[in-house]
């Protein structure tokens, strides 16, 4: 899959169109991806591919369609879009898909950005709050793995099906809400973002937001100076395509 199917029209079409949505005030951080007259970045990009009676959701599965860029990296751009809206500078969230059209250069294959991010974050500890514990740890590690290897075209699907059922499952079946620690977020992470029980669409709500909110990074301004940090990493990358 290209980026804009390999078309700099298709570029300007998309910049135009987010900076008609800003100048418009359809730009909206938090609810549902399209609420009828606002919505994230999937939610404004795409609310016009709806079908009466259509789940404003399923917006979230046509940025391949529609401009070549694939779900996963069209979520990433709606969690960090959400992020921003914690930032001082609003400009920063207001201006975030201008700036993310700008940056993916026409005919990128972007497939891999998704774990390139993803292990970026798990090799810089800083991004990962407070996750020492042992257990933690091998789970963190078992992460930055199966992202090499799917980087590598390896499929993991049955090694980390086997991992979930016999290790996470069980942990999470003897948590109580009490218990509740960084050890979950982890887990939540692991599930979601490498495709187990759920789907991809929403996967990196769990990793980013943790990697980026954990309990040492609980305060609003240290969360929102994160994400602006890893909003300019995902740009270069997404450039360096």
């Amino acid at each position: 899959m290209k980026a804009f199917f390999n078309t700099t029209e298709d570029q300007a079409h998309a910049i135009a169109r987010a900076s008609l949505a800003r100048t418009q005030g359809q730009f909206f951080a938090f609810g549902r991806y399209w609420d009828g007259e606002r919505g994230n970045v999937s939610g404004v990009m795409y609310n016009m591919c709806l079908e009466v009676g259509q789940p404003e959701q399923d917006v979230a599965n046509y940025s391949e369609a529609v401009h070549g860029i694939p779900s996963d990296v069209a979520g990433i751009i709606n969690d960090i879009f959400g992020g921003l809206s914690c930032h001082d500078d609003k400009d920063l969230h207001q201006h975030w898909a201008e700036r993310v059209y700008e940056a993916i250069p026409p005919g990128a294959d972007l497939s891999k950005v998704p774990d390139t991010l993803a292990v970026y974050m798990l090799e810089h500890t800083e991004w990962l709050a407070d996750y020492g514990s042992d257990k933690a740890g091998r789970l963190v590690g078992f992460m930055y793995a199966i992202f090499l290897l799917r980087m590598e075209g390896i499929d993991q699907t049955k090694r980390l099906n086997n991992f979930y059922y016999d290790h996470i499952h069980k942990l999470y079946r003897h948590q109580t809400d009490v218990r509740r620690n960084n050890e979950n977020y982890v887990m939540a992470a692991l599930r979601s973002i490498c495709g187990v029980d759920t789907n991809t669409n929403g996967a990196w709500h769990y990793f980013i937001s943790h990697a980026c909110h954990g309990s040492a990074v609980h305060k609003r301004t240290k969360y929102a100076n994160r994400v602006a940090d890893l909003s300019d990493i995902f740009i270069q990358m997404i450039k360096d395509c």
